[in-house]
C-alpha cells in the first residue's frame, strides 16, 4: 500500500481517496473495525487470524472485479457511485452501534 496525493493505492488496484469525516476512505474503513456506540447503527468488520485490513480490502476488491454470482453491482442514484456487495464466503462482521440487537 502506498500513499500519494492523500490517496491509498492497494496492490489489487483499489484506490481509496479523500472523503468522509475521517479524512480519507481508508481511515473511514478502519473505523468500522471497532463498535461505535455513539452511532445508532454501525457495521463492524472482523478480520480472520493474521489477516490485515489491507489484505481484507484486496481480497474483496479482487472478488468484486471478477464479478460472478457472489457479486452484486449497482449504481447509487443520488451520487453515481458504483456499489459492490461481495459474498466473501464467511461471516465478516456484525451490526453494532447503540441500537443494534444484543445478539449481533
Amino acid at each position: 500500500m502506498k500513499l500519494s496525493d492523500n490517496a491509498f493505492y492497494l496492490s489489487s488496484g483499489l484506490i481509496l481517496r479523500q472523503g468522509s469525516k475521517h479524512g480519507n476512505r481508508f481511515s473511514h474503513f478502519v473505523a468500522h473495525f471497532a463498535n461505535d456506540l455513539k452511532k445508532g447503527y454501525h457495521g463492524v468488520f472482523k478480520l480472520r487470524a493474521k489477516e490485515t485490513v489491507v489484505e481484507f480490502l484486496d481480497e474483496a476488491w479482487t472478488l468484486a472485479k471478477a464479478g460472478g454470482s457472489k457479486v452484486a453491482k449497482s449504481v447509487d442514484l443520488v451520487d453515481g457511485r458504483t456499489i459492490y456487495i461481495v459474498d466473501m464466503g464467511w461471516a465478516l462482521g456484525y451490526e453494532g452501534g447503540k441500537k443494534a440487537r444484543k445478539r449481533h
